[in-house]
Order: C-alpha cells, then sequence, then structure tokens
C-alpha cells in the first residue's frame, strides 16, 4: 500500500473516531489506534521536493496518542460506569488546570526550538499543534470538557502544517477535526453531566 492509500485509511477511520467522540462512544478509542498508526506512517514517510524530512512532532505525537488510547480506554470504562452509562464530564481542578498552563507555557517555545533544530520543514507549526494536542489527548482521556479548545486550536494548526506539506488527505482530514471539535464542545456542554 502507497502513502495515499495510507493517508485514505487515516482519513476514512479519523473521520469516524471524530463523530465517536462527539457522542462520547468510548469504541472510539479502538478506533483512534488505527488512525494514529496510519498518521504516524505517514508523518515519518513524509517527502518535500523528494528530500525525506519527517514531521517529527507528528511521528511522536502519533505515539503518544497510541498511549493514550489505551489510558482513555481504562478511564472511559470506569466513568461510564459512574455515569449510568450518559456523556460523562469530570471537572478539571484548580492544580491540573496550573500544571496544563505552566505546561503549555513553558513546553511550547522549548518544542519548538528542538523541533528546529532538527530537518523538521515545519518546526513551528509542528510545535504549537504537538503542545496543543498533547494536553488536549491529556484532557480527554480523563473527559475534560476543556480538551475540546485545544482540539480547535491544535487541529487548525494541523490543517496548516499538512496543507504546507502537500498531504492533502491529511490537512483534509484535520479540517474536519476542526468542524467536530466545535461540535463536540457544542454537544458535550449540552449534554454532559458532571461525575
Amino acid at each position: 500500500m502507497d502513502l495515499l492509500g495510507i493517508q485514505l485509511i487515516s482519513l476514512v477511520s479519523g473521520v469516524i473516531y471524530m463523530i465517536m467522540q462527539v457522542v462520547q462512544h468510548r469504541w472510539m478509542w479502538y478506533l483512534n489506534l488505527l488512525t494514529c498508526t496510519s498518521a504516524l506512517i505517514v508523518s515519518a514517510a513524509n517527502f518535500n521536493d523528494g528530500v525525506w524530512g519527517p514531521l517529527w512532532a507528528q511521528v511522536i505525537l502519533n505515539a503518544y496518542f497510541i498511549v493514550m488510547s489505551v489510558v482513555g480506554i481504562v478511564n472511559w470504562k470506569k466513568l461510564e460506569h459512574k455515569s449510568g452509562g450518559q456523556l460523562h464530564l469530570v471537572k478539571l481542578t484548580r492544580r491540573e488546570s496550573v500544571t496544563a498552563i505552566a505546561a503549555g507555557l513553558v513546553g511550547t517555545p522549548a518544542i519548538c526550538l528542538l523541533f528546529s533544530l532538527t530537518n523538521d520543514p515545519s518546526p513551528i507549526a509542528d510545535g504549537l499543534s504537538f503542545s496543543f494536542s498533547i494536553l488536549a489527548a491529556w484532557m480527554l482521556s480523563y473527559s475534560h470538557i476543556e480538551n475540546w479548545h485545544l482540539w480547535i486550536a491544535a487541529d487548525i494548526v494541523t490543517v496548516y502544517l499538512f496543507a504546507s506539506q502537500g498531504d492533502w488527505w491529511m490537512s483534509l482530514l484535520y479540517a474536519c477535526y476542526v468542524v467536530s471539535a466545535v461540535i463536540g464542545l457544542v454537544h458535550w456542554r449540552r449534554s454532559g453531566i458532571y461525575v
């Protein structure tokens, strides 16, 4: 299978994953494993003008998403039990909020600088997407509604990132993610219950 086929797998499974995420279906985590594995392959095999230039942040990020999918599987199973199967939300504590903000403020410039030292063709966009997504995936795995704000920001940057590399199917996938994240935020606000 060529990279275009792998991008299409990531696109289709990613769109289905996002729909499942919006309605908070726990099987989304299993589908996310497929989406992230295919996205990792595309990011690692990135060629621009015939020169190999992996999108390192996307490679590491998708590996992290695979791990967070396992965390999400475990956490959401417990939360489904507590909520009686309803859309479950967990309040972000003050300590978690301060830690997330501090990690973002310190980590984002450091990550962008680190990626500028590699052959990453777009270190700033890749670093921003990476930082926002790390925090968003952690918040999602614990069912914090604030994850949606970070996903919106991360996905907008990632649309640009993949478009700048000519990976149009991946860019389309992340454009769908932006729309889904907005819908997810609205749906979780209206239908979620705090456990």
